[in-house]
């Protein structure tokens, strides 16, 4: 399995960076690998909106899809 999280730092995506962290933790704690078996990528200036997630959205596509 794969996880792909990201974030960016205006509106409500501002207060997800703590928790963001903290699941990377857990989820190194856990035995996965940061940049193999997820990625956080946190874009600055970007929003919790669709025109936000359009303008990234090649970048979780590449990584959960690019070794197929």
């Amino acid at each position: 399995n794969r996880f792909y999280f990201d974030y960016g730092t205006e509106g409500f995506d501002a207060y997800y960076e703590p928790y963001q962290l903290k699941m990377n933790e857990v989820l190194q704690e856990k035995g996965f690998i940061k940049g193999n078996d997820f990625v956080t990528q946190r874009f600055e200036g970007a929003d919790h909106s669709p025109k936000s997630w359009e303008a990234r959205l090649h970048v979780p596509i590449k990584f959960l899809l690019g070794n197929i």
